[in-house]
Formats: structure tokens, C-alpha cells, sequence
């Protein structure tokens, strides 16, 4: 087991290098404890098979490793998604994120997450093109930027906006003016079915 999750995946430790998920140069605010009912093994089956596997566990304060193992069903000899990430989780009134630090960036990413129902827990990952308009429309500050990275073209949006203007946008938005809705960008886990027999 150990060595599937390490050659597995937090979705958004490739971030930094894919450039598909907006960059956040200014962290939310650390405002809530580590939450037990995270931690542990996490996994997503389709038709009894399983297809991707989550892991949390705590470190230092308030923090969290996360490893995510994506493409399971195709075995260990194929590409599998690969990564690693620490997170703090903020809560914002109703809604909870965590914050995402991965080592090549040096910016933030911020993931939406709800717990829901026991052991059933969902992602939702910021859309590009909704924090687009909300740059242009004045909401946030911020830029985007044309690259290259590792041969390909990229779009980086990074948002410049201080912690408190980010807070006071996430806390109230509509969820359908900042997630993406379909997968892979919504991601619903549960418990492991040995876990959810014992």
C-alpha cells in the first residue's frame, strides 16, 4: 500500500508545472484545526473498480500531507498521475478550502471541500476561466501570464488580491462563479470498503 500511494498523486501538486489552476500569491488565513474526520484513506470506485485513491495525514499545526493516486485501474506498468502536497484547511462562514503549497511554486493554490454525509467527502477546484472574469470585472486583482513550461504553451492566472480581499470574494460568491462543476474537477471520495466495514 505503501508504495502505490507514493507513486500516486495529489491532483494538485502537478499544478505548478500544468499551470491548469489559478495561482493565489497570498495565502488564506490559517483559522481552523486539524479536522480528524479528513484524515485517512479516501478512495473513488466506478462500477466496483477502483480508480483513484486519496490520502490525508497530519503534520506540523494545522497542517496536512496529501497523496493522491489517480488511474489505479490501469496498473502499476502504466502512467500513473503523480504527486505530493501540504494544505492547511480555512474555514469561510459556511464554506471550508484548504490552502495548497506545493515545492515548486511559490504561490497558493486554494481547493473548495465539503464533507458530506458520513465518510463521504467532495473537492471542487477554482475555474481559470471564472477567476478570469473576475479580474476583469474588478473582483480580484491579479494577471495572467503567457509561458512556456517544459515545451508547452501555458496560460498562469495568479490572483494578487491581499488575503482579506480573496476572503471577502470566497466567503459570499455563488459556488457556479468559482468551481468548476464537472469531473475530473469535482471529485466526491469515500471510505474504503474495508474501512466502511469495520
Amino acid at each position: 500500500m505503501k508504495t502505490l500511494l507514493f507513486s500516486a498523486v495529489c491532483l494538485l501538486a502537478l499544478t505548478c508545472l500544468t499551470s491548469c489552476y489559478t495561482e493565489f500569491k497570498n495565502p488564506l488565513p490559517h483559522n481552523s484545526a486539524q479536522n480528524e474526520s479528513l484524515l485517512g484513506d479516501w478512495v473513488i470506485y466506478e462500477n466496483d473498480i477502483l480508480k483513484q485513491q486519496l490520502y490525508i495525514w497530519p503534520t506540523e499545526g494545522d497542517w496536512y500531507t496529501i497523496v493522491r493516486v489517480g488511474d489505479i485501474d490501469k496498473g502499476i506498468g502504466d502512467k500513473l498521475e503523480i504527486g505530493y502536497c501540504k494544505a492547511f484547511s480555512s474555514k469561510l462562514n459556511a464554506r471550508t478550502f484548504f490552502n495548497v503549497k506545493v515545492d515548486q511554486c511559490d504561490n497558493n493554490f486554494i481547493v473548495g471541500y465539503k464533507l458530506t454525509e458520513p465518510n463521504r467527502l467532495e473537492i471542487f477546484l477554482v475555474s481559470n476561466d471564472k477567476i478570469k472574469i473576475l479580474i476583469k470585472s474588478g473582483v480580484l486583482k491579479g494577471e495572467v501570464k503567457e509561458g512556456n513550461i517544459l515545451k508547452h504553451e501555458l496560460e498562469r492566472v495568479v490572483v494578487t488580491s491581499t488575503t482579506d480581499e480573496i476572503v471577502n470574494v470566497l466567503k459570499d460568491i455563488p459556488h457556479d462563479q468559482l468551481f468548476y462543476d464537472d469531473a475530473p474537477s469535482h471529485l466526491t471520495f469515500t471510505r474504503p470498503k474495508s474501512y466502511k466495514e469495520e
